[in-house]
């Protein structure tokens, strides 16, 4: 036990230095004062932390982890608008997408010809129904019903 203590005298500021970065904490000017004069020994108490932050998980460098949720909000934002960037990279001169939010009457036009050939719904049109994407929240879509008739008027050229 002796030989260990001898060994890690060396790194015991680094160590806390360490454990400070990985667990967001603050010390205060005395503690820390009193510790880098004499870290052999030194005890800690509830009175030295200052400051305790928001903890980011051990062993995890925070550069890697930025880099994964960057990563992961790129993936979700190729993964949301491919369909709508595969469909519009064939210039479609009508594109209803058929996602606008409750209480809307106007399916805009996304397509080539623009605002002049958006349609309007009809009364008896749910918007807001749960789009073909399952684990897309924001995904929305229009239920049409045959029986009341349900249909989007738009122009025609």
């Amino acid at each position: 036990r002796i030989n260990l203590r001898h060994e890690l005298e060396p790194c015991t500021v680094y160590i806390v230095s360490r454990l400070q970065a990985m667990l967001n904490v603050q010390l205060t000017q005395r503690a820390s004062a009193h510790f880098h004069d004499e870290p052999i020994g030194f005890r800690f108490v509830p009175d030295d932390i200052q400051l305790a932050g928001p903890a980011i998980k051990h062993n995890i460098p925070v550069l890697d982890f930025a880099a994964a949720e960057l990563l992961a909000i790129q993936a979700n934002d190729r993964r949301v608008k491919s369909y709508e960037k595969i469909v519009t990279d064939d210039r479609p001169l009508l594109y209803l997408k058929c996602s606008e939010r409750r209480g809307s009457r106007v399916a805009f036009n996304r397509g080539e010809m623009g605002m002049s050939m958006s349609g309007f719904y009809t009364r008896t049109c749910k918007l807001e129904a749960t789009g073909p994407i399952v684990n897309d929240d924001m995904n929305r879509a229009v239920h049409f019903s045959p029986d009341a008739k349900s249909r989007i008027d738009t122009k025609y050229l």
